[in-house]
């Protein structure tokens, strides 16, 4: 054992022990102390390659290559050593042991084990040479181990390639990932539901690693990154209180590895709504010709819409629903709606949903002009209009108006059945053939239509 302690401190330490603490660290080791432990209390207590803190696991080792091997580490040598600290199978105990029985192992480098063989020799040689322990000096005790240099004892040919080069901003494949967080509830919004029912808070990270979770800057809970680099936890059904609505809730996460120590923090913050949105309203745009619920304009506006809300309408009752756009939708053509057959609801950003809103009354959309029902029926003798006689125009829908009576012949105005099929034009007395033009025909929703008449 007195090898190994001189060893472990040349390595870490790049000097021979004292021969107190030689004597001290014997006595320990023999009262049943293990060699990790007193490993570790030389890296931490004695200025070795102890971590301080936000020094991540690559800088302990290239710190420790340097010190042990007088070398940066190969990219291979660090990924496997990352490897292993990450999944917790070695630790800031047992680091430099394990690299050193690394370095002399079959599949080590050569020129590793002659450095820490001549290191080793020297530093023996130096406390098997004191006159006493008062003649132990810590100067020289460093000077006979820093004479053994890797140039004065490496082969040239047995050198390692493909070394890291930290000052080069080399990425390091093996460095662990931070961790992240993903959406919660998929849009960091809790809405009534999700507060009711409970949801998890979910991410990724390295594996076996440990996520310490904050909330507000208080302890939440700890949960493991799984083997696949995926860690999950729930958050209690009623954790989420009308007392929080409104709030916008930090978590933080602490990734640390199976040695305790931190590679990486990530946050994400989720807002508290717990409010249904307003029913959203819904009317014709344009209610033409009359205000009584049968149009030739299809557009249905929607308004009171919440920002950052989605809607949807239904057109059977509630039975349907199509997702909406914009503010406004159309009617299918030639069709009427019962009252509470359209619909529209909304949803805001954190998934909360309204109430319907409806229209009011019956709606029938009409897009067709009116049309001539059969043959104009002219009353004139057959010897042009003499004074009262009539032309009768029977559409195939009721007319509400019409705008003007022209042609070729001279007339004095027409006569309208309000409300009905029938539009009657009835001559001013003039003996006059020719061409009778009937313009703006307006049925119900506001349709129009033009028509011309032969006079014989």
């Amino acid at each position: 054992m007195r090898a190994q302690l001189i060893e472990l401190v040349a390595a870490t330490l790049g000097r021979a022990p004292s021969p107190e603490e030689l004597t001290n660290w014997l006595a320990d080791l023999e009262g049943g102390t293990e060699l990790p432990t007193i490993a570790e209390e030389i890296m931490y207590e004695l200025g070795g390659v102890g971590r301080i803190a936000g020094v991540n696991n690559t800088a302990i080792l290239v710190n420790a290559y340097q010190n042990l091997f007088g070398r940066l580490p190969d990219n291979t040598g660090l990924n496997y050593w990352l490897n292993e600290m990450n999944a917790g199978r070695v630790d800031l105990g047992n680091l430099i042991p394990s690299l050193l029985a690394g370095a002399r192992a079959e599949t080590g480098n050569s020129n590793d084990a002659l450095v820490i063989n001549g290191r080793l020799l020297a530093a023996t040689q130096y406390l098997d040479g004191l006159d006493g322990d008062d003649s132990y000096s810590p100067s020289a005790a460093a000077a006979a181990v820093s004479a053994i240099t890797r140039g004065s004892v490496a082969d040239s040919a047995e050198e390692p390639s493909d070394l890291y080069n930290p000052d080069a901003g080399q990425p390091d494949p093996a460095e662990p990932a931070a961790p992240t967080v993903q959406a919660v509830t998929g849009d960091d919004f809790i809405n009534e539901d999700e507060a009711t029912a409970g949801f998890a808070v979910s991410g990724t990270g390295e594996p076996g690693a440990t996520i310490e979770i904050t909330k507000n800057g208080q302890p939440f809970g700890v949960v493991t990154v799984d083997e696949n680099g995926n860690w999950t936890t729930a958050i209690a059904p009623g954790f989420i209180t009308n007392a929080d609505e409104g709030v916008d809730i930090p978590f933080e996460l602490l990734q640390k590895d199976a040695s305790g120590n931190e590679i990486g923090t990530e946050s994400t913050t989720i807002t508290i709504d717990l409010t249904d949105p307003a029913a959203p309203a819904v009317a014709l745009n344009t209610d033409t010709a009359a205000a009584d619920g049968t149009t030739s304009n299809p557009q249905m506006d929607v308004t009171n819409l919440e920002a950052g809300a989605t809607w949807e309408y239904s057109v059977d009752g509630g039975n349907n629903w199509t997702a909406g756009a914009g503010s406004s939708f159309n009617l299918a053509t030639e069709t009427t709606y019962n009252a509470g057959d359209i619909q529209v609801r909304q949803t805001d950003e954190a998934g909360n949903l309204s109430t319907v809103g409806q229209s009011g009354g019956a709606i029938t959309y009409d897009a067709t002009a009116p049309a001539l029902n059969g043959a104009v029926v002219v009353n004139d003798g057959g010897d042009g209009l003499n004074n009262g006689e009539t032309i009768v125009f029977t559409f195939d829908e009721a007319i509400t108006s019409f705008g003007v009576v022209g042609g070729s012949i001279t007339h004095g105005g027409g006569v309208l059945s309000a409300g009905d099929t029938v539009l009657t034009f009835t001559s001013d007395g003039g003996m006059t053939t020719g061409n009778i033009t009937l313009t703006g025909v307006v049925d119900v929703a506001g349709n129009t239509a033009n028509f011309d008449e032969t006079i014989a």
